[in-house]
């Protein structure tokens, strides 16, 4: 029996009605464009699915002029009414690129809608590369993912945002109030500005342990202090040795703008 396998190929219009079974999965990883996985998931008859990855490698324009975004609404819908009892951990990748007079605005949550009545899940992870694309993240997707997933312990959201549309400090404080259980918050980037004074930043000693607030956090000296201070502030208890991006200068004085607090 295979606990862990991983299902590539699924890119061509080959038949996939003798591929089927897989009783005894708990994790499941599938390559392909995404019709086809689509279609393909029903063939997992597994009552006990744990963890699931997408990741989708149809063209960047699908030739039946059908939009990746519509599509991720569709395979989402499938996961939940396959999977939704059991399914833990779920992991999305995927490339978005539109002619450049797109026009409709994404937002992650539309993407994913069916996933947030997912009450038990645990790990949530998505790349989506985007190019040509009016996709963003705020900080109310933030926050309906944190009402959504009161079980959350990694949220991490890896390219998406627009820098004019990107969440801000507010997240730090809507996580540290609503996911208790968070261990582990990644997102592509964040849009700073002035920062909300100290004072105002609840004293909440959340047990996040790594934080990554991605690109675009090269501040002053005097600014990473401060922005510092106010993440200590929600989460004390921050692993600051582990930094992913150890070349991003700017980051880094945050995460030691942190450790000063935590030894003080």
């Amino acid at each position: 029996m295979l606990d862990d396998p991983r299902i590539g190929g699924l890119h061509d219009t080959a038949s996939l009605d003798d591929i089927h079974g897989f009783r005894g999965l708990r994790q499941l990883k599938i390559v392909g464009h995404l019709p086809r996985i689509t279609s393909f998931l029903p063939n997992i008859e597994t009552p006990s699915l744990q963890s699931l990855s997408l990741e989708d490698t149809a063209p960047y324009v699908t030739s039946d002029g059908e939009e990746n975004p519509r599509r991720w609404r569709q395979v989402t819908s499938v996961i939940c009414s396959l999977f939704g009892r059991t399914v833990r951990n779920i992991s999305l990748k995927s490339r978005f690129a539109m002619p450049h007079d797109w026009s409709v605005e994404e937002t992650v949550t539309g993407l994913i809608t069916p996933l947030l009545g997912l009450r038990d899940l645990e790990r949530f992870r998505c790349l989506f590369i985007i190019e040509s694309v009016k996709m963003f993240i705020t900080d109310s997707d933030i926050r309906l993912m944190a009402v959504s997933w009161p079980k959350i312990q990694e949220l991490s959201l890896h390219q998406l945002y627009r820098p004019d549309l990107s969440p801000t400090i507010q997240c730090l404080i809507d996580v540290a109030r609503l996911s208790p259980h968070l261990r582990t918050f990644i997102l592509s980037g964040v849009t700073v500005g002035t920062l909300v004074p100290l004072e105002s930043v609840p004293d909440l000693s959340h047990e996040l342990e790594q934080l990554d607030l991605g690109y675009g956090t090269n501040y002053g000296y005097r600014f990473a202090e401060d922005l510092g201070q106010i993440i200590y502030r929600l989460f004390p208890n921050l692993d600051t040795t582990w930094n992913p991006r150890k070349n991003d200068g700017g980051w880094q004085r945050v995460l030691e703008s942190v450790s000063k607090c935590q030894h003080n």
